[in-house]
């Protein structure tokens, strides 16, 4: 199974590099980048007044994290597809670890010297190397904070002061800045493998139940960028009237 995914990942890669080549990269953002950079240069040409030298900078760094953002999202969902594949050859051919100790066990008690092959060797330390779960919760944190400060740039433009995306906002504020709050959580917890993507402190403990709730990841991406265009759209109606 393993070899197969290693073809099927690498004909999927050549195939997202032709096509990026050929049309472009269609991103996730790609959208809101675009509108964003028609909006920007309509405002260049009808308020060049407020156009000011940090305005500019800030221009700038909008752009670098869009970059971020979707570089994060298809990160995670690269390591997500490792993890479920890796997941679904264990339950074909069992955990590596535990085959060993049962093993070991078998060996012992048959008083013969207790050696791992090869095999089971690569087996086992591929399995206690593996740090997928931690890079998907550095990376889903990552994307909260980039975002979060992504928000708070637009903010300065004008006509876009209505962008609120609450999933992020609550996600960074009250579970990953300030979880010891009114609406926090503190209780570490990371959950992933659903279809709603990634969610921060997923488990909690009684008396912290009902408190603030993560949606998942892609649903919070896709609520932040669908808020983004429709205020972007507002933005940009607002300098041609």
């Amino acid at each position: 199974m393993t070899e197969k995914y290693s073809e099927l990942k690498e004909q999927l890669n050549l195939t997202n590099e032709l096509i990026q080549v050929v049309l472009g990269k269609d991103t996730f953002f790609k959208s809101a980048r675009e509108l964003f950079n028609k909006y920007w240069k309509e405002l260049q040409k009808k308020r060049p007044e407020i156009v000011t030298q940090e305005v500019h900078h800030y221009s700038g760094e909008t752009l670098a994290k869009f970059w971020q953002l979707d570089f994060l999202l298809e990160r995670i969902k690269e390591l997500e597809f490792l993890m479920e594949s890796r997941r679904q050859e264990a339950i074909l051919n069992g955990d590596p670890v535990q085959k060993w100790i049962q093993k070991d066990e078998i060996i012992r008690s048959e008083n013969a010297p207790a050696m791992p092959n090869i095999d089971d060797l690569k087996a086992m330390v591929n399995s206690i190397k593996d740090t997928s779960m931690y890079e998907i919760e550095l990376y889903t944190e990552c994307f909260y904070y980039v975002s979060h400060r992504l928000k708070k740039i637009i903010d300065y433009y004008p006509g876009l002061k209505d962008f609120k995306p609450i999933g992020v906002i609550n996600v960074r504020n009250n579970l990953i800045e300030h979880p010891d709050g009114t609406h926090g959580v503190t209780f570490p917890s990371f959950g992933c493998g659903n279809q709603n993507g990634p969610v921060i402190k997923a488990a909690r403990t009684e008396i912290e139940r009902n408190k603030s709730v993560d949606q998942g990841l892609y649903k919070n991406a896709l609520e932040y960028k669908e808020l983004l265009e429709l205020v972007l759209c507002q933005g940009l109606r607002s300098l041609s009237s």
